[in-house]
């Protein structure tokens, strides 16, 4: 029966007995029945249960009524529409006797994980009195949290809580107090977290948690919205070393003799020790620390990155490997990863146009670069912030005898008379790109 359907039969069944029937001293009935509303007890104030807890044979505890000889306590879930007790006791049963302190009863009923309402109401020789106001709680097996709990040496814990009978979502909460941080705050359905039927429900922690100590809490949504709470857990992820990394490049290349190495980041790390070997002279090239924050990953997350300030041999063949380290240990070496060195090419020399009283259209000289395949060209005019000429030309097609040119064709390129230019060149093969020139700077007439 629905629990204020119930509630409101009752309070008919009071009312009833009291209707007048007639007879001689009509005035006399009218005062009895006065008496008899005035005389009944007034609703008590619950005390406990609330919130979540951990009981499935919960106390029930209200504060007594002066008047009330017995009570009736009334238990109720919504999600299942099931009254799992109702029951009346007299209040010398209910440990309040004397119509003071606190009454109590623990009935013989096992609850199953859920969440409830539940009312009291006093009762006299002068009938029923009001229903107390509601009061709601939520039956959890391990008080709503299980694990994680104390020292764990897991930076990825999996939380586990027992289901709640209807629930729908579930969210789960993580909160670092020290550093004031919200670490994990997740809402799942009851069947992602592995629960729709009952039982435990589970969610593990992404992203990695830092060392420290953190409080959890999770609370149920059912047909009747969100629940309270569950009492918070804490636990402390203890001191690790660092986890096992991954490179990214180079790999497998040829870079320049002080090439940009770059790593995938991961938490707790004081220093990546980076370990540069070359194979051909079987020596080693480079060995040492770099901090988080000179890799540019302090975070924890993302890809670090670093450049070589001492230059490596040119025309040989290396390995290299990262593996992070902190207060706690060291990881394991990274996976190698081969790449080869390529001799740096010169920028170029640029030799005309220059000065005044160039075309409209120039060809743009510049002197060869030994080991270059081709070369770029760029021309541009400040003063309207415009580019001209970018373009790409090999260096079969525009070299001979030691000078390369190129006349880029009318249309884009063409220049305007009375404006001032700058040019650059730079040049490039299979496996490098030079600096930029110098610029000339030239003006059309």
């Amino acid at each position: 029966m629905n629990a204020n359907i119930h509630r409101s039969l009752l309070l008919v069944s009071l009312v009833l007995p009291l209707v007048g029937c007639g007879g001689a001293d009509s005035g006399e009935k009218e005062h009895t029945r006065s008496a008899s509303f005035a005389l009944v007890p007034s609703a008590p104030t619950l005390v406990s249960p609330s919130g979540v807890i951990s009981s499935a044979s919960p106390q029930y505890v209200w504060n007594a009524e002066s008047t009330a000889t017995s009570y009736e306590i009334y238990v109720y879930e919504y999600a299942t529409a099931t009254t799992h007790h109702n029951s009346t006791l007299s209040a010398a049963a209910a440990n309040c006797g004397s119509g003071t302190g606190q009454c109590d009863v623990t009935p013989a009923v096992t609850l199953p994980n859920g969440t409830y309402t539940w009312w009291v109401r006093g009762i006299n020789g002068d009938g029923a009195g009001a229903w107390s106001a509601d009061m709601w709680f939520t039956v959890s097996a391990t008080g709503g949290v299980g694990t994680p709990t104390g020292n764990i040496s897991t930076r990825t814990p999996t939380y586990t809580w027992a289901s709640v009978a209807g629930a729908i979502n579930y969210q789960v909460y993580t909160y670092n107090y020290g550093t004031s941080t919200t670490h994990f705050n997740s809402t799942l359905t009851a069947a992602q977290a592995g629960c729709g039927g009952g039982g435990t429900c589970t969610t593990t922690q992404t992203p990695a948690l830092p060392q420290g100590e953190e409080y959890w809490w999770v609370r149920a949504e059912t047909a009747g919205g969100w629940q309270a709470w569950s009492p918070n857990n804490s636990f402390t992820v203890l001191p690790v070393a660092p986890a096992d990394i991954m490179l990214v490049s180079p790999y497998n290349s040829q870079v320049y003799p002080t090439p940009t190495f770059m790593w995938n980041a991961t938490w707790d790390v004081d220093n990546y020790e980076i370990y540069i070997y070359n194979y051909d002279t079987a020596t080693t090239a480079l060995n040492q620390d770099i901090t988080p924050a000179a890799a540019g990953c302090s975070a924890g997350t993302g890809t670090c990155s670093w450049t070589a300030s001492t230059a490596l041999a040119t025309g040989t063949g290396y390995y290299w490997w990262i593996r992070p380290k902190n207060t706690s240990g060291v990881a394991n070496w990274s996976i190698g990863y081969p790449f080869s060195v390529a001799a740096a090419l010169d920028a170029p020399t640029l030799v005309s146009p220059t000065g005044s009283g160039q075309s409209t259209q120039p060809t743009y000289t510049w002197n060869e670069v030994s080991g270059a395949t081709s070369y770029l060209v760029y021309v541009y005019d400040y003063g309207t912030a415009t580019t001209h000429v970018d373009t790409e030309v090999t260096a079969a097609a525009s070299c001979s005898g030691g000078t390369c040119s190129t006349t880029p064709p009318a249309g884009p390129a063409t220049l305007v008379s009375g404006h001032q230019y700058y040019w650059w060149a730079a040049a490039k093969s299979a496996t490098t790109t030079s600096a930029w020139s110098s610029p000339l700077i030239f003006y059309v007439q």
